[in-house]
């Protein structure tokens, strides 16, 4: 699996600490925030101490979170331009409490995960479902056979999906929109 190399991921942290107001690493089960914050309070996959997964665990993906009035777009123009082997884009879904700069390897996203899955148990793109409500979501709704949006998703998603849910993330609405429409 790629993953953003401990040195980059050093950097990236230091080089832009005056201006993000969190930054979290994330590993497969876990995630490192760099101050705490009451929200992860029980939450037993957040952890303070980052340098700790540094030593062992990989970091597949890094976000920096910054408050809701901060434009960090030359952020992300920033770290798509020096740094080649990870991409950074915005991350907003139906959850997001702020604004947030995800950066994860190059060519790691949804679709070419889910591709890759299909690919080893032999079911193509075009037979499966799949249910989003964020940015990082608009890419594999078009490339399935059916991309359905969550009612509670962002309105970008809710445009490109061929369905809509009647129910949101927190209400069963997938479970329920497979019981409606799925024989």
């Amino acid at each position: 699996i790629d993953q953003i190399d401990v040195s980059l991921a050093e950097e990236i942290k230091k080089g832009y600490k005056n201006v993000y107001k969190n930054i979290v690493y994330c590993s497969y089960d876990s995630y490192y925030v760099n101050k705490y914050d009451n929200k992860y309070e029980n939450d037993k996959k957040y952890n303070i101490k980052i340098d700790e997964m540094l030593k062992d665990r990989p970091i597949l993906r890094i976000n920096l979170i910054f408050d809701d009035d901060y434009d960090f777009n030359n952020i992300i123009d920033d770290i798509n331009s020096n740094y080649s082997g990870v991409l950074a884009f915005t991350m907003r879904d139906s959850k997001s409490d702020g604004k947030i700069i995800t950066i994860m390897p190059k060519g790691v996203n949804k679709a070419n995960t889910l591709k890759l899955l299909g690919d080893t148990i032999g079911i193509g793109l075009d037979d499966v479902i799949y249910f989003g409500d964020g940015l990082n979501d608009i890419e594999i709704i078009n490339k399935t056979g059916l991309g359905v949006a969550m009612i509670n998703s962002l309105e970008e998603v809710k445009e490109k999906a061929k369905d809509i849910t009647k129910y949101d993330n927190n209400n069963d609405g997938v479970a329920k929109y497979l019981e409606e429409n799925i024989n």
